[in-house]
């Protein structure tokens, strides 16, 4: 297994733009490849149509496609280089939505917020 901050082997997947580049894990590599995977530049994720619901096309995630949570509430994965491009499994974290009372993690806008309540 590979830390995160050694050099993992790696190939480059393109995303649908043509232009925005994901470093993936070589295992993974072949089955995200059958996809058009595209960047969101205000939300910072990598996500592709996957299916329909109810006449409705429904959204998958990169990183909980790899992590295989989709659909799964109180579940946040990061980025432990803190590069959002960069979708190595040795990179990606899985933890819980809210580590500590007042600490949440926002799945729509994948940052952090701390809620202080003075009594």
């Amino acid at each position: 297994m590979y830390n995160c901050m050694t050099d993992e082997p790696y190939k480059l997947l393109v995303c649908g733009d043509k232009k925005t580049e994901l470093k993936v894990s070589l295992e993974d590599y072949d089955d995200l490849s059958k996809y058009n995977w595209w960047y969101n530049t205000k939300t910072r994720d990598v996500s592709r149509y996957y299916k329909y619901i109810n006449k409705k096309r429904t959204r998958i995630s990169l990183r909980r496609y790899l992590m295989n949570v989709h659909g799964k509430k109180g579940v946040a994965i990061t980025h432990a280089n803190g590069d959002n491009l960069d979708y190595r499994r040795t990179n990606l974290i899985l933890t819980n939505n809210m580590l500590y009372e007042g600490i949440h993690f926002d799945n729509k806008t994948y940052t952090w917020s701390v809620k202080i309540i003075h009594h």
